[in-house]
């Protein structure tokens, strides 16, 4: 069982519209996996933390796939918490797939 967590932003109070990226999955077992966003050149998890912490200071919103929103705090914590569990392993060998120069998981491929 995973859950995947999306960063919205562009919020817009009037309609609820807002546009939606897609930050990655955590899966119980699993390292993290960060989905790769090479238009905003997010392929290392230092560029995705100063990414994130960026639009949540202009009052983006990272939530998980059940609407539920979390703060960047505890998110990082999540990521973190699965990154140095020893239990852990990455996604594997998979075309798209690597391993960031610290160790976080990435992928280029679109995944749920």
């Amino acid at each position: 069982m995973g859950t995947n967590y999306c960063l919205r932003y562009d919020l817009c109070n009037c309609c609820n519209r807002y546009n939606e990226i897609h930050i990655g999955k955590n899966s119980y077992g699993w390292k993290f996996v960060f989905q790769v966003d090479e238009e905003n050149e997010l392929v290392t998890y230092d560029r995705w933390a100063d990414f994130l912490k960026l639009e949540v200071e202009r009052g983006s919103k990272i939530v998980d796939e059940y609407n539920k929103e979390i703060s960047l705090k505890d998110f990082i914590e999540i990521v973190e918490d699965e990154q140095k569990d020893i239990k852990n392993k990455d996604h594997g060998d998979y075309t798209g797939n690597y391993l960031d120069v610290r160790g976080y998981n990435f992928s280029e491929n679109e995944f749920s």
